[in-house]
Order: structure tokens, then C-alpha cells, then sequence
């Protein structure tokens, strides 16, 4: 949505009027304060049979695309549309696709098919006392950056819920080879230590003039990530204990 709002600086947004209806028709039924917000702001877009006055971006909804049209170039695209046997055409000059996502099976955890996720209730695996899951396996190739945050704190919350009330066993293995495991498959590791040092020196690349200037290349960061303090004796101890 800070996205959407940025382009209409530049450019209009527009739905077309029977998209405008859908989100009316959503937003009437909407009870979540953050899918509400979402829908209030579609329905201010502007009408795409408004008369062209600058650059404008079309919002289409409910359209899965059927084929590319053109010999020798792109020249439209024919789209099915969803909930009917129609078909419309779209004039297009340039055909950009995504690589898509779907979830894959996780050996000996249930798995839905049909929706291509790990089935639970709430990030706590159905079935499976002890396993829990966050992200897209959780609740599909939904939502965006901030998404992830919420759903990993809500699948958090149960794990901790059952740790209290005692319905974890005890783990099989030490956190440190856990750690040992997880550095024998990808030695380049960034841990909480490397992070802060990479934040740090981000940081110290923007200068006054801006908040950070961010890192571009992996094996810089990783660079970076290696510069961090060792843990001290003590320390490695304690979690060889742990």
C-alpha cells in the first residue's frame, strides 16, 4: 500500500467501474481493521473511463491470463474472466511474468495439497505436537515484507504458549549442535552478532546525509558479518550447556 500511495504522485491509479464495484462490495463486508484500510484506499483510485490526462497505471482484478497475442512481437494479451466463461483482450507491447510460488511437502509433517501449505492452526503443524510453521508454508504466497513479521510473531506466541504449559519435550540435541548442523550446510551463516555488524556499518556508509546506505552484494555483507566479536569462552560454554 506505501507503494500504491507513492505512484499517485507521478501518475493516476485507476480500477475500472465494475473492479470499483468488487472493492465496494468487499468493503462492506470487511470486519479486519487492516483489510478495511487496505480497501478504503482502492476505493479512492480514480475511474479508468476518466479522460487521459497524464501517465496512468490500470489496476485489473479478477483477470487470469490465456495467451499472448503477436507474430512476430507482443501485441495484446487474452485474459479469462474469473467466475465466467468470458474472455477480453488487452493491447500489449510488453509481457512481464513472475516466477509464481507454491509450497512443497516437508518430510514427515502434513501437507495440503489443494493449498499447498503445511495445514495449521495458527502456526502450531495440525497433528504434529512440537513442529510449528511461519511464512508462506504457513499461509501461502500471501501479504508483504511486514507480513512475515506478524505471521513469525503469532507462530512465536504459540510455541512459547506450549513451552509453558508443558507440552514440549525436551530437545533431542544441544543448541550448539544445532548450530554446528546449521553452519556444516551453509558456513557463510550470518548470526545476531553479524547482523548488528553489518547494521552498524551501513549506518556508517550514509554519512549525515542519509539514515544507511545499504549493502547491494552478499559476499559484502558476509565480509562484514565476519568482522563481528567471537563469543568469548564463557559464552560458548554456557550454550554447549544449554
Amino acid at each position: 500500500m506505501p507503494e500504491l500511495i507513492g505512484l499517485t504522485a507521478s501518475c493516476d491509479v485507476v480500477l475500472d467501474e465494475a473492479d470499483h464495484q468488487l472493492v465496494a462490495a468487499d468493503l462492506a463486508r470487511a470486519t479486519d481493521p487492516l483489510t478495511r484500510n487496505k480497501l478504503e484506499i482502492l476505493a479512492k483510485l480514480g475511474n479508468a473511463s476518466a479522460p487521459l490526462t497524464r501517465p496512468r497505471i490500470r489496476l485489473a482484478y479478477r483477470l487470469t491470463p490465456q495467451r499472448v497475442l503477436g507474430e512476430q512481437r507482443v501485441t495484446g494479451i487474452e485474459f479469462g474472466i474469473t467466475g465466467t466463461d468470458d474472455v477480453c483482450t488487452l493491447d500489449a507491447g510488453l509481457v512481464l511474468t513472475s516466477i509464481g510460488y507454491r509450497g512443497k511437502a516437508i518430510a514427515d509433517l502434513p501437507f495440503d495439497d489443494d493449498a499447498a501449505v503445511v495445514p495449521n492452526d495458527a502456526g502450531r503443524v495440525r497433528d504434529t505436537p512440537g513442529a510449528y510453521v511461519a511464512g508462506w508454508i504457513k499461509r501461502g504466497p500471501t501479504g508483504f515484507i511486514g507480513t512475515n513479521k506478524s505471521c513469525a510473531a503469532q507462530t512465536v506466541h504459540q510455541l512459547v504458549d506450549d513451552y509453558n504449559a508443558g507440552v514440549l519435550t525436551d530437545p533431542v540435541h544441544k543448541q550448539a549442535a544445532l548450530e554446528k548442523l546449521v553452519r556444516t550446510r551453509q558456513p557463510a551463516m550470518v548470526d545476531a552478532a553479524g547482523w548488528q555488524a553489518i547494521d552498524a556499518a551501513e549506518i556508517a556508509r550514509g554519512g549525515e546525509d542519509r539514515p544507511r546506505d545499504k549493502f547491494t552484494s552478499v559476499d559484502e555483507m558476509v565480509a562484514v558479518a565476519a568482522t563481528a566479536p567471537k563469543p568469548t569462552i564463557r559464552q560458548r560454554v554456557l550454550a554447549g550447556l544449554r
